[in-house]
């Protein structure tokens, strides 16, 4: 395996973004102030959330087998899968108002690496170079109101022996979108900037998001103008939260699985409020 760039050591005052904080901003600026300035933490951690770490958890483990030179049995993989599975499960672990159980979702994820695993078998691939699993990035976003740093982690990064790079990422959702509707997500076209900041020689890059229950594999790797485009939308998106002095919040069928429901005053409203709206954004238990 390839040694990566180690990520820059930056001074403690430089400000540093992810995808994360941006994709919450552009969802509820009030949920982004308690998670990242009032730094309220919070120990839930929704079923989706626990089967997809566990997931990843076991093809990072699959794939340092196979950078050993080992070919694990799927029997082997799904043993690691459940005893992590097992190990880590705890108490702050929510069924985010599922009907299916906590069996089901494990099913799932077996599921999931089984299907993965017989797609990919024997992992025989001569002409690609692992350069890292579970790869880190930090790069520079140079905008008119000063530097700012992009930082994030992507599941797998291989070089061809043609050049290209190749960006893995894993997707335990059954949805799978278009592949217009994911161009227009953030994250892959952040993994793709990464990619060609950090390694000069980048000048191929291709993107693979890879829908494990479905099997279905989608690129959603952006041409150069359209990656320029992104870079000055981050540094436009950036500089709107450095300039913001209110951070209201924005009412969305995504309160149902936010952390700080009981925090937020627009949603402690609606709770003891009537009507449709009330209704649409509740959580079913919460009833009328």
């Amino acid at each position: 395996m390839s040694t990566q760039p180690s990520p820059t050591t930056l001074p403690t005052s430089t400000r540093i973004y992810s995808v994360s904080q941006l994709k919450l901003y552009d969802l509820c600026p009030k949920r982004y102030q308690f998670q990242y300035l009032d730094r309220i933490k919070t120990e839930i951690q929704y079923i989706e959330s626990y089967v997809g770490c566990r997931v990843h958890d076991t093809l990072e483990h699959l794939y340092q087998r196979l950078e050993a030179g080992e070919l694990p049995p799927i029997s082997e993989i799904l043993t690691f899968y459940r005893r992590q599975w097992e190990t880590l499960w705890n108490n702050h672990v929510e069924m985010s108002h599922s009907n299916n159980s906590r069996e089901w979702h494990r099913r799932f994820g077996e599921k999931c690496l089984r299907r993965y695993y017989t797609c990919f078998y024997p992992f025989h691939a001569p002409d690609i170079e692992l350069i890292g699993l579970e790869w880190k990035f930090q790069m520079t976003l140079r905008g008119p109101q000063g530097e700012y740093q992009m930082r994030g982690q992507l599941d797998r990064l291989s070089r061809h022996s043609d050049g290209t790079y190749i960006v893995h990422d894993y997707k335990t959702a059954k949805y799978v979108p278009s592949l217009q509707k994911l161009q227009q997500d953030i994250q892959p076209g952040v993994y793709q900037l990464a990619v060609k900041h950090t390694f000069p020689d980048a000048d191929k890059i291709e993107v693979i998001w890879f829908y494990l229950a479905s099997q279905r594999e989608l690129s959603p790797t952006l041409p150069e103008d359209r990656l320029a485009a992104l870079e000055s939308s981050l540094l436009q998106r950036i500089e709107k939260i450095e300039a913001s002095e209110e951070f209201l919040p924005q009412l969305s069928p995504a309160c149902r699985w936010c952390d700080y429901k009981q925090l937020c005053p627009a949603y402690l409203e609606q709770r003891f409020s009537h009507g449709a709206e009330r209704r649409r954004y509740l959580p079913t238990d919460w009833g009328d």
